[in-house]
């Protein structure tokens, strides 16, 4: 289990944990909102173990906590080992059946009812809900009351994809924080450290995940994220040359290169728009220290220079239709099919690019 250290940014929210832990001052109510995958869930567990570590609880009363950086905890006591192995008394994670949904029975029989009975083995109860977005509003009012009127030795986290997705009476009575990117030459040293990617791999996993460290280690230890990537930017490179029959078949390589057609044309779909982004701001600014796929520079200075703002625009407004139709059951090869010939017509080049895009 990593320390507060280990966890890559969210020095803001860190911050206030690592305090409430040092001044024996905790909130009995932490909201926590970011996309999946952002890591809510492991900076929740390390506060968990921090508020129950032993070392930690002996240093406040010693007096040895003035630093709040120094309320890490130990990894080492009794404590800290069943928190990591999820075999902590004091310790619930709220869980669910159904994949959509928290059901008001799965609130009342694992939180509420549960946190009037003191704690067993340590002076302080803690609650996850890791899905808290999940929560039915009838689940969400039935924890309002233990929100209103915790028991003292209460601490309740909220983990949500965002903190819209919650009713405003239970938001007012939490403390909120919201997680925030990473930074991109952090997580990337992230990467070749924890994955081993190189340099490439790394900087396209993180600028892909645009800041989020779950997904860019998961992308980071996919080998064929970087073979997909690269078919992707190539048939872009290519569309002007190229056929509907051939983009259909490039449009299938690709694919065949995932485990689910579905998410490999999500994906596609994510890394065009990080192309169609790079080229909008490398025709903003002409630096290319600002753009996601660094490795295509000289191809995205290219089309910046002959490509005018409002085919671009148009060119990613196409995108966001074809997504649309796709999530309204429009067909997905032709609703892709139409994007990109629509880009095909938009986006344009000069002969340098059509010679770099030779050999394909």
């Amino acid at each position: 289990m990593p320390t507060f250290k280990d966890i890559i940014g969210q020095a803001h929210i860190k911050r206030h944990m690592q305090r409430a832990v040092a001044e024996n001052r905790v909130s009995h109510a932490w909201l926590l909102a970011g996309e999946a995958q952002m890591g809510k869930e492991l900076l929740a567990r390390t506060f968990t173990q921090a508020l129950l570590c032993e070392s930690l609880r002996e240093k406040r009363e010693r007096g040895e906590l003035q630093n709040p950086a120094n309320a890490e905890p130990c990894c080492a006591c009794e404590s800290c080992r069943k928190v990591m192995n999820d075999a902590h008394p004091d310790v619930r994670i709220v869980t669910h059946e159904k994949p959509t949904s928290v059901r008001v029975e799965e609130i009342e029989d694992q939180l509420v009812d549960d946190a009037y009975l003191t704690a067993y083995a340590s002076d302080r109860k803690v609650y996850i809900v890791p899905d808290a977005q999940m929560m039915t509003p009838e689940a969400q009012n039935k924890l309002l009351k233990t929100l209103e009127e915790p028991p003292s030795y209460v601490t309740i986290l909220l983990l949500s994809t965002g903190l819209q997705a919650l009713l405003p009476t239970i938001r007012s009575r939490c403390l909120p924080f919201t997680m925030r990117p990473a930074e991109h030459d952090t997580l990337v040293r992230f990467l070749r450290e924890k994955a081993g990617a190189s340099e490439y791999r790394a900087n396209l996993a993180a600028g892909f995940a645009r800041g989020n460290p779950g997904l860019a280690l998961s992308l980071a230890r996919d080998a064929r994220f970087e073979t997909r990537t690269r078919g992707a930017i190539q048939l872009m490179e290519h569309l002007q040359d190229t056929g509907l029959h051939e983009i259909e078949e490039r449009v299938a390589d690709i694919f065949s290169e995932a485990e689910e057609e579905q998410t490999a044309r999500e994906e596609l779909f994510d890394i065009v728009r990080d192309l169609i982004r790079d080229i909008l701001v490398y025709k903003a600014t002409e630096r290319k220290e600002h753009l996601i796929l660094r490795d295509r520079w000289e191809y995205i200075r290219d089309v910046a220079a002959h490509t005018a703002y409002d085919k671009l625009i148009e060119t990613d407004r196409a995108l966001n239709r074809a997504r649309s139709r796709i999530k309204a059951n429009v067909n997905a090869q032709l609703s892709t099919d139409l994007f990109l010939l629509s880009a095909r017509e938009n986006l344009s080049r000069s002969s340098y690019a059509a010679n770099l895009t030779k050999g394909f």
